[in-house]
C-alpha cells in the first residue's frame, strides 16, 4: 500500500495529517490519564518525543511514571535507553540500504527519499572533494543510476566494514553502561532490550 505522502494529488498536503495525529496524543491523553497524579508529567515527557526517545525511553519512563517514580532518579537509564534508540536508527538506515528487502520487508528508498542518514552523514565525514561530488551530484535523485552511483560510493567508502565496527562498540559501551547500574532486575531488563536490537536483520 502506498503512503499518502507519495501519492501525487496528496504532496505536502500530508504534512497536515502528521499535526493533526501529534495533536491527538494530547487528546488521548487526557482521555485516559487525567486526574492521575502523574498526568502532567505525561504531557511534559511526550512534549519531549523524538526519534531516539520512542523506540526504548518513552514507553519504559510512562510505566516508571505509572508507578510513582521520579524521571530525575532514574537518569542513567534514560541515557541508556537514548543511547539504544540512537543505536537502533543507525541500524534503520543501515539496513534501508544494505538490507535483505525480502528479510527486513521492504525497499529501502533513503537515498532517492534524500533523507538525513547515518551512512550519508559518515559519507560526507569520509570522502574527498571527488567522492562529495558523486554524493551531491547523485544523492537525492530517484533514477536508479544515480541510486546504484551512491551505493557504489558507500562500497567504496567501506561503510559496511565501518558500520559493523559502529555496531561493535555501540553494543559493547551499552553493556559497560548497564553492569554498571546497580540493580539486577534493571540490568536484566536493560539486556533483554538490547539483545532484541543487537546483530538484528531487520
Amino acid at each position: 500500500m502506498t503512503c499518502s505522502y507519495y501519492m501525487v494529488k496528496v504532496g505536502l498536503i500530508a504534512a497536515n495529517d502528521g499535526l493533526l495525529l501529534r495533536n491527538h496524543i494530547h487528546r488521548i491523553l487526557k482521555n485516559h490519564f487525567m486526574g492521575k497524579p502523574y498526568y502532567v508529567d505525561l504531557l511534559h515527557l511526550f512534549n519531549e518525543y523524538k526519534t531516539t526517545y520512542y523506540s526504548f525511553y518513552l514507553p519504559v519512563a510512562c510505566a516508571l511514571l505509572m508507578v510513582g517514580e521520579n524521571l530525575d532518579n532514574h537518569i542513567n537509564v534514560k541515557n541508556i535507553l537514548v543511547e539504544m534508540g540512537t543505536f537502533f536508527q543507525v541500524q534503520d538506515d543501515y539496513l534501508d540500504c544494505f538490507g535483505a528487502p525480502e528479510t527486513i520487508g521492504k525497499i529501502g528508498t533513503d537515498i532517492e527519499d534524500y533523507k538525513c542518514s547515518w551512512l550519508v552523514g559518515k559519507a560526507l565525514e569520509l570522502s574527498n572533494e571527488e567522492q562529495k561530488k558523486v554524493l551531491y551530484e547523485n544523492y537525492g535523485k530517484p533514477n536508479p543510476a544515480n541510486v546504484s552511483k551512491v551505493k557504489a560510493l558507500y562500497n567504496e567508502l567501506n561503510l559496511q566494514g565501518i558500520f559493523a565496527e559502529y555496531e561493535r562498540s555501540s553494543y559493547k559501551k551499552l553493556v559497560a553502561s548497564i553492569e554498571a547500574h546497580p540493580s539486577k532486575v534493571v540490568q536484566a531488563a536493560l539486556k533483554s532490550f538490547l539483545a532484541k536490537i543487537y546483530k538484528r536483520q531487520k
